[in-house]
């Protein structure tokens, strides 16, 4: 079928607003940042003021969420990803059917995703060192909730599932398939566990910050605990729509604070 530049123009809007709501919300979560304590040895010097150097971080990650929102938004309808609560609110048909549905499966997945995480943290405990399990006891090593929910949630997702593993399966999908024709299977599988390795390997540097020499094990662990959430959203992305991956994250977060306050 050919298309006219009429319906090419509205493919084009369309691809602009689900672009633009998707930044607008992850500016929520970028912005979000700023309540983040930033802890400095008194005698470290900067090479900008502290509010100065907050400002250039914003722009960065600004930028980095725009880059990443246009390529999820070009390349996930040519893969069959896509983002089912925007576009129902944007043509206002079944938007209240498609939340209920979509936050039923998100949720499940976080509670699952804390479930599993936390059995693992508590059977690796033994080998774990003493730092490592303190870290979380510290209030200054506290990430305030709004900031877990609105970064971890919407910008982390933005950045691992909309940009990332959209890219990669439509990467294989264009070499393997000449992009033709649904991507198979495997390339959604392995899209959802390369990104949510990579997600994991993005959680090491704040490891390194707090544990100078971390074990082999520790390393793998965090990894895996980190992983355990990317692969469950990943899966959610893919069959029910990035917003229902987007609940999982929060929620996963949300009963992980609930938790730590309760026990701690």
């Amino acid at each position: 079928m050919t298309l006219t530049p009429d319906s090419r123009s509205q493919i084009r809007v369309s691809k602009f607003k689900i672009s633009l709501t998707l930044f607008l919300l992850g500016l929520t979560g970028v912005f979000s940042l700023l309540l983040v304590p930033i802890n400095i040895p008194e005698d470290t010097e900067l090479p900008l003021s502290l509010p100065a150097l907050k400002v250039i971080s914003l722009i960065q990650s600004s930028v980095l969420l725009g880059f990443v929102t246009l390529i999820g938004s070009n390349l996930a309808p040519r893969v069959k990803l896509s983002t089912p609560l925007i576009k129902a609110f944007y043509i206002k048909s079944g938007v209240g059917s498609i939340f209920s549905k979509q936050i039923r499966f998100g949720v499940t997945g976080g509670v699952i995703a804390y479930i599993i995480s936390a059995c693992s943290l508590k059977l690796a405990e033994p080998f774990l060192p003493p730092e490592y399990l303190l870290l979380n006891q510290n209030p200054a090593n506290q990430i305030p909730l709004i900031t877990r929910i609105l970064y971890g949630g919407i910008v982390e997702e933005l950045l691992m599932r909309w940009g990332l593993m959209t890219f990669l399966i439509w990467l294989q999908w264009k070499i393997f398939q000449k992009g033709s024709g649904k991507p198979k299977y495997v390339f959604y599988w392995l899209g959802i566990i390369v990104s949510a390795a990579i997600f994991g390997l993005g959680h090491l540097p704040v490891l390194f910050s707090f544990i100078s020499q971390p074990t082999i094990f520790l390393i793998a662990l965090v990894m895996a605990l980190n992983m355990i959430v990317g692969v469950i959203a990943g899966w959610l992305y893919w069959r029910k729509g990035l917003e229902a991956a987007i609940y999982a994250h929060m929620t996963y977060h949300i009963v992980l604070f609930m938790v730590s306050v309760i026990v701690n």
